[in-house]
């Protein structure tokens, strides 16, 4: 089943080299959710502002997670859930 959304979310951040930013978790709904593994990672434009999408997976879901630029905002863009 896909869910779309545009819901503000929390997000655990690690910076890597150069700056990199990968989430390692976020809650969603008051619950937590921890990434497994990162998918995709792709930058778009919304006017002025940047946006850094992140496809991650908690080993069952696959959740399309959004990083605004300019507001320092997450959020959730969309849910795949198995089953």
């Amino acid at each position: 089943m896909h869910y779309t959304t545009s819901e503000r979310i929390t997000v655990g951040v690690v910076y890597g080299d150069q700056g990199r930013m990968r989430p390692e978790w976020f809650v969603w709904e008051g619950r937590e959710y921890r990434v497994a593994s990162i998918n995709h990672i792709w930058h778009d434009t919304a006017g002025r502002e940047t946006l850094i999408f992140f496809s991650v997976s908690d080993k069952i879901d696959t959740y399309l997670l959004c990083y605004h630029t300019i507001q320092l905002q997450w959020t959730l863009c969309g849910v795949d859930m198995e089953g």
